[in-house]
């Protein structure tokens, strides 16, 4: 959801006590607190409005602090307190209304929550990671949700690291028994299991899954929209290469690998009168000798711009060390190739964990799934490296920035031939972003395509050992 609530905060103690509207009543409370509703000759309540004359519906937690449900769009309202000074806040989006919570203890709900840290909280949020979380920028990115969860709701948090899928459940069950109330599986190889786990009638556990599209009553899907800023990375790397032969090093067992480097050399295709090559090299995200391999066979073919998505660093580190120019799925690409980097893509999952623990907190958890981009933050590019690119780049980059951002521009229009030369998008027709996260082909600008992804013996698959860290 793009509207995420901010409240400057008052105690309840000091909660809409008066609001006078046009054709309703305000909204009075008892000396406990609860709300008084005045009846008609009917005996139905009579509805409440606000000060600018929008109906407000009134309902109270079981200690009798109201919450209100108003019909504006994330304006600005004027609720006053008992000593007439201005509440002012912004709610979150439901379907056609809006909404300001406050907790059981009488503290409005906000990001920069005023929660009293010495009361229990009901949530705890417990991670469970495929690979380490060092080194690994999936992970990086949800562990900077993670802290700042604590930091925001006074809640506690966990994680279990290097997960394989077949430990999914278990790690589930550790988790749970260390009290975990919301479980986030931080990999879309966690996908199908998290599902299995959360169908069970009797889970009164809240899930989070990353990369998946299954969604349930206590189930809830993030899919950001990576392939927008891997668009405009292609458009930047094709201006910026002087051997018109760009590369790509990429895990094909990444969430949305085909769909995103298939965005990328889409956007070769966005610069005019594009000479520029293609070629593919697939290698995990956990194999540096993989990886190394792969990079090696694009410079030594003479690709001098190299693009990376992998869960890993390693690659972006290996171009760093040869001195070759590269793009790369990272959050903090400046500071692991400062000096060969020419731009960052990234995604933020910040926003919407916040928004997650914010529902989990008020058992108003839902099963929805998230596609956000560019537009919402959850996709973005980092600074040019101005150090580094040519002169133009920052022109051409606004530019298609821009158009994806407004979204009057498709990644994915038509017509467009797969690297079979089979038409894939109609001439005219553009891909919907559900089909764009579930693109199982490749574009015909990749004219080459190359595996260094070796197969694992039962001596290089390494289990995770499940201990809970803090």
């Amino acid at each position: 959801m793009r509207n995420i609530f901010l409240v400057f905060v008052l105690s309840a103690a000091f909660f809409l006590t008066a609001c006078e509207g046009d054709g309703g009543s305000p909204i009075a409370t008892g000396e406990d607190g609860a709300v008084v509703f005045e009846k008609d000759a009917d005996g139905n309540d009579i509805p409440y409005t606000d000060a600018e004359g929008n109906a407000v519906q009134i309902q109270t937690l079981p200690n009798g602090v109201p919450i209100v449900y108003t019909n504006f769009a994330g304006e600005t309202t004027n609720f006053t307190d008992q000593n007439g000074g201005p509440i002012l806040y912004v709610t979150e989006m439901v379907g056609e209304s809006s909404r300001i919570v406050s907790d059981d203890s009488g503290y409005l709900m906000t990001m920069e929550t005023t929660r009293d840290p010495t009361q229990p909280v009901p949530v705890k949020v417990g991670f469970i990671y495929s690979g380490s979380v060092t080194g690994n920028t999936l992970n990086n990115i949800f562990e900077i949700a993670r802290k700042d969860i604590e930091r925001t709701f006074q809640v506690s948090t966990c994680y279990i690291e290097n997960v394989l899928v077949q430990q999914f459940e278990e790690a589930v069950q550790r988790l749970k028994r260390e009290g975990c109330t919301m479980i986030v599986a931080a990999s879309n190889h966690f996908s199908t299991a998290v599902n299995i786990v959360a169908r069970n009638e009797f889970d009164q556990t809240n899930y989070v899954n990353f990369g998946g599209n299954n969604t349930g009553r206590n189930l809830s899907s993030f899919q950001p929209l990576l392939y927008q800023p891997a668009n405009i990375s292609g458009l930047i790397a094709a201006f910026n290469t002087d051997t018109n032969k760009v590369g790509i090093v990429a895990d094909n067992n990444f969430y949305n690998a085909q769909g995103i480097v298939s965005a990328f050399a889409q956007g070769v295709l966005e610069l005019p009168n594009s000479r520029v090559d293609v070629q593919l090299n697939w290698a995990l995200s956990d194999s540096y000798d993989d990886t190394r391999r792969a990079v090696d066979d694009l410079v030594q073919s003479g690709h001098d711009v190299i693009f990376f998505y992998q869960a890993t660093e390693y690659g972006i580190r290996y171009a760093e060390s040869l001195g070759v120019k590269n793009i790369g799925f990272s959050n903090r690409i400046q500071d692991i190739a400062p000096n060969t980097h020419l731009v960052g893509f990234h995604m933020d999952a910040t926003l919407y964990m916040n928004q997650r623990v914010s529902r989990a907190l008020y058992r108003n958890f839902n099963g929805e799934r998230n596609m956000g981009g560019l537009s919402s933050n959850a996709a973005g590019l980092s600074a040019l490296n101005q150090n580094l690119v040519k002169s133009g780049t920052q022109e051409i980059t606004e530019t298609l920035f821009d158009l994806i951002f407004s979204e009057t521009s498709d990644v994915f229009r038509g017509e467009i031939r797969d690297n079979a030369g089979i038409i894939r998008v109609e001439k005219g027709a553009r891909l919907s972003r559900e089909q764009s996260l579930n693109i199982d082909w490749l574009v015909q600008k990749i004219t080459s395509v190359r595996n260094f992804s070796a197969a694992r013996t039962e001596e290089q698959v390494y289990f995770s050992d499940l201990t809970v860290n803090y």
